[in-house]
């Protein structure tokens, strides 16, 4: 296969081709899976770059629990 056409399929799957515009950040995250946040701002900009949401709307979906943020890092001692 050739490498552009495994990477346009790529970021199909991803959702960084601009099919997810719009879409709510539940339906983002059930189709591209889990994002990991350790805490940083990688999952607002996953949300961004897929469906152009802002950090308003995401914070409104964490609020209303339509999202998730499931804490936990390896390594990391509770105190």
């Amino acid at each position: 296969m050739a490498t552009d056409k495994l990477r346009a399929w790529w970021a199909h799957r991803q959702g960084l081709d601009g099919s997810l515009r719009g879409t709510a950040a539940a339906e983002v995250l059930e189709r591209t899976g889990w994002m990991r946040s350790v805490g940083g701002s990688a999952p607002f900009l996953g949300l961004f770059a897929r469906a152009r949401l802002d950090r308003a709307t995401v914070d409104a979906d964490v609020a209303r629990l339509a999202i998730h943020e499931l804490r936990g890092v390896r390594g990391a001692r509770s105190r």
